[in-house]
């Protein structure tokens, strides 16, 4: 989690979502490999098996995302078929093949050196 909103508006939702945390195990962040299974989280939280390929600007890629991945969706951890974190799922109008953020490449340094100690 890396941090509640900012307003005051949606407390009930932030707290919810504070107790959902306290009660999940993090995963592993890690590069994921040049080119093979993933993960996506579906909106009926249920787990998507995806292709993932880290394309030459350094995205992540998923090709031929199929009919399950949709808007909605993005903000869905990108695992590795090893179980790790490797991106975020980012859709936007071209939900085919969209370009999706690396954990290891776009996420801040220290957030990263913070969840190795």
């Amino acid at each position: 989690m890396l941090g509640p909103p900012d307003g005051p508006e949606p407390r009930d939702e932030a707290k919810a979502y504070e107790q959902l945390m306290k009660s999940a195990t993090p995963l592993s962040i890690a590069d994921g490999p040049a080119q093979g299974r993933g993960w996506v989280l579906s909106l009926e939280r249920h787990w998507l098996r995806c292709t993932v390929q880290i394309i030459d600007n350094g995205s992540l890629w998923i090709p031929n995302t199929g009919p399950h991945v949709v808007p909605g969706m993005s903000g869905s951890p990108i695992i590795s078929d090893s179980g790790e974190a490797i991106g975020a799922l980012s859709l936007g109008t071209n939900l085919e093949g969209w370009n999706n953020p690396r954990l290891v490449r776009d996420l801040p340094r220290w957030f990263l050196d913070a969840q190795r100690d």
